[in-house]
């Protein structure tokens, strides 16, 4: 289960890294929104948090990591429907990739 994290994360902050490829609302804002259910930080001084901090510094794009329950994570998604705040969407869960 943690390496599947590990790779998750990885992916997602190359993902947001790649030149050229950030939209221009990314571009413009200079954050990146992370949606999880996952548990990918847990308010403590993590890999996760090293990470996010690291990815800030080497791109001066923050991460604004929002996190809450799989069910909470649902119902944002369905209110923000036609204006979604997130930028990625971590999920693992069958039922959140349905929502999304």
């Amino acid at each position: 289960m943690k390496s599947r994290m590990i790779w998750a994360a990885t992916c997602l902050l190359a993902a947001a890294a790649l030149p050229g490829q950030s939209s221009p609302a990314l571009a413009q804002s200079k954050v990146v929104t992370i949606y999880s259910a996952d548990g990918l930080h847990d308010g403590t001084p993590s890999w996760f948090g090293n990470q996010f901090d690291a990815f800030t510094k080497a791109t001066g794009i923050k991460v604004q990591y929002v996190e809450a329950g799989s069910g909470g994570v649902v119902d944002r998604l369905a209110k923000e429907k036609s204006n979604t705040q997130a930028d990625v969407l971590v999920t693992l869960p069958p039922f959140m990739q349905k929502a999304a």
